[in-house]
């Protein structure tokens, strides 16, 4: 049905927003990974690691953030500026040397 499609399509650009450096600065100015209702989403989202679903991805380095966000301490790290600016740091060169190998 329509709206099974719809869900399936929203929860894959979101997990996929996932890659996307601003967005993750904008969930964490905005206190989304204190937010246990988020979190708690974020655990829901996790089917999207396993077979058929991980095929759909087209940016992986969101399942591998998906996998940092769900770490039960990320509240805890991300409470210090300097442990999330290295995290975006990271995702950063990420962006910069990443490529397909085809």
């Amino acid at each position: 049905p329509f709206e099974n499609r719809l869900r399936f399509e929203c929860e894959l650009e979101f997990v996929q927003s996932l890659s996307n450096i601003d967005y993750i600065k904008y969930l964490y100015e905005n206190k989304y990974f204190s937010d246990k209702r988020f979190l708690n989403y974020l655990k829901y989202l996790n089917y999207w690691r396993t077979k058929p679903y991980v095929f759909y991805i087209h940016f992986p380095i969101c399942l591998y953030v998906l996998e940092i966000l769900n770490d039960s301490k990320v509240d805890e790290y991300f409470s210090k500026d300097s442990s999330f600016n290295n995290f975006v740091y990271y995702l950063k060169l990420h962006w910069l040397f990443f490529s397909y190998q085809i």
